[in-house]
């Protein structure tokens, strides 16, 4: 059965509740009442009445001071706490709409920042006035919790000095935007677990492992140098409570580094080549040999020992790659999993 078509009301961006209410994502209502449609502003006043739910809606749009739209139905997220809201405002143009929010009395996520002063601050105009935003300021408005339409909050809004939150932007530019706040966030994340985890090492143990890698990439042996530089990589991921402990650190390209992300050593490794395989079989052994048991820190050798136990067959990037490479597929077919702690290496 075919779905419903949305009206023009839908179309700008207004939730249709039943057949005789609309609300807003700023909290706005259209509601019918006998032959007549009320208008209710974001604060839940009446302010007029009207043959058509479209009469009703305009006149909010032009009188209601808390009422704000980024010019339709759009995509909505959150990055650190920021949340954010985002619709074609100019599809002709390639402009977006746009709005971030945050809880009341909550601080702005810090690591965003450099994010807004290099791709909003002189960049994002304002829809109202024009004016570019310059700094982070905040307006306390309304607007309808993304997961359940019945509720909506008031949140502090980044706002234009004439207090509307509406801010409009190429859509490259903003897509770039959004894109780099994920990435920080992932970094912050990785921050955070690793300060949970603990751990520590020093720049001789780094060389240390440099010199038993006989200077080359762990997965895929390519030989380190001003143009290939190394990279730290942790055998039991940030994020699955992995050490900083210099046992838990391999050495990798950069790509190499990106591409494994957080799958787990021994899985990662089923989808390189044999003779890839066999060479970081001869890195694992020499790392082993090379343990000082005597001086070795508490908690040190755990997350070795479960940075080669781990496994996980079924981890989203891990799919990803499997998807997009004959030759990851191919190799995990036929490789077998690498030994699963230090003992049998």
């Amino acid at each position: 059965m075919a779905g419903r078509e949305r009206n023009d009301l839908e179309e700008a961006g207004w939730y249709r509740v039943n057949p005789g209410k609309y609300r807003h994502d700023c909290n706005a209502i259209v509601l019918k009442n006998g032959n007549a449609w009320l208008a209710m502003t974001a604060a839940g006043k009446l302010i007029s009445k009207h043959r058509t739910a479209a009469l009703a809606a305009g006149r909010l749009e032009d009188r209601d001071p808390d009422f704000w739209s980024i010019g339709g139905l759009g995509a909505y997220g959150q990055c650190g706490g920021l949340s954010f809201r985002r619709a074609e405002f100019d599809r002709e143009c390639k402009i977006y709409g746009f709005v971030f929010h945050l809880p009341k009395r909550s601080d702005f996520p810090r690591f965003l920042t450099p994010i807004f002063k290099s791709h909003m601050f002189g960049q994002a105009l304002c829809v109202k006035c024009a004016s570019p935003m310059t700094s982070l300021s905040f307006r306390s408005l309304s607007v309808v919790n993304s997961y359940r339409k019945s509720r909506a909050d008031a949140e502090d809004f980044i706002a234009c000095e004439c207090g509307n939150p509406v801010w409009v932007l190429h859509s490259s530019r903003y897509l770039q935007a959004e894109g780099r706040m994920y990435i920080y966030e992932r970094l912050q994340r990785r921050r955070k677990s690793l300060s949970l985890a603990g751990g520590k090492h020093t720049v001789a143990e780094t060389r240390q492992i440099l010199t038993l890698q006989r200077n080359r990439c762990i997965y895929c042996n390519v030989q380190f140098s001003n143009e290939v530089k190394w990279t730290k990589d942790h055998l039991l991921a940030a994020n699955y409570g992995g050490s900083n402990w210099a046992l838990n650190l391999v050495l990798a390209c950069k790509s190499c580094n990106s591409r494994r992300g957080d799958i787990p050593f021994r899985t990662y490794c089923k989808l390189l080549g044999r003779i890839q395989n066999q060479r970081i079989m001869m890195h694992l052994k020499r790392r082993v040999r090379a343990i000082d048991f005597d001086s070795l820190a508490d908690g040190a050798f755990s997350s070795f020992h479960t940075g080669l136990e781990l496994h996980d067959p079924k981890h989203s990037r891990l799919k990803m790659i499997l998807r997009d490479s004959a030759t990851a597929r191919r190799n995990a077919k036929t490789n077998k999993l690498l030994p699963r702690s230090g003992s049998l290496i």
